[in-house]
């Protein structure tokens, strides 16, 4: 049930990083890396490809 007291606010965009599998190679090693240009957003998005897995 909708009622006046309730909105719906969309969420802001958040940056999306895109690492080689070099970069990435130590997730928390490059999170840190990027932590100074994505802290203002309060999130980001890390699309690692699956061969950074393998």
């Amino acid at each position: 049930v909708v009622t006046k007291c309730m909105s719906f606010f969309p969420p802001r965009e958040i940056p999306i990083l895109r690492p080689s599998p070099k970069e990435f190679h130590d997730p928390l090693i490059y999170i840190e890396s990027v932590r100074a240009q994505v802290e203002k957003y309060g999130m980001l998005a890390i699309g690692a490809g699956i061969s950074v897995f393998w």
